[in-house]
């Protein structure tokens, strides 16, 4: 199965394309496009129609690269930016209309477990009290794991 995921993050729009199967994934294609989702406007929570604009362009360019894989999924995730934005609704139909794309705005809760699970596909398992944190241009998590999983996640803007 090949699967594409797009990660809109407030300064980015990023393109994984990987195949995956017996429990492996093979990355088939990584790229990334500015949108700046986090430029002027959103200091007040507001995404701008410019940056609606850029990122609409973006996952445009995003799905002729996709269109050059047999992709049996494509999965579009929205992260801080979007998550706050008092115009989130409209941002999510006009990127639906310009590409036909539904948006997945996640929690901060989700977006930790996630990046959680792409420090372990990345380096296997954890040492016993380990701390992940990414930076984000919106958000940063913070992960505190164990041999049992996650501890203990926070998002702080």
């Amino acid at each position: 199965m090949t699967t594409a995921i797009i990660d809109l993050g407030t300064n980015t729009c990023n393109l994984l394309v990987a195949g995956t199967g017996n429990g492996k994934y093979q990355i088939l294609y990584q790229g990334k496009e500015a949108v700046k989702l986090g430029d002027r406007s959103i200091n007040q929570n507001i995404i701008s129609s410019k940056a609606i604009e850029r990122t609409v362009i973006a996952l445009q360019n995003h799905q002729e690269t996709i269109g050059k894989y047999q992709v049996d999924k494509v999965k579009v995730i929205a992260t801080s930016a979007v998550r706050t934005a008092k115009n989130q609704d409209e941002f999510i139909k006009k990127v639906l209309k310009g590409t036909g794309f539904e948006v997945e705005v996640i929690s901060d809760k989700r977006e930790a477990e996630l990046i959680y699970k792409g420090v372990i596909l990345a380096f296997g398992n954890l040492p016993e009290n380990s701390l992940s944190l990414d930076i984000g241009g919106g958000s940063n998590e913070l992960i505190i794991s164990g041999n049992e999983g996650i501890k203990w996640k926070g998002s702080f803007p």
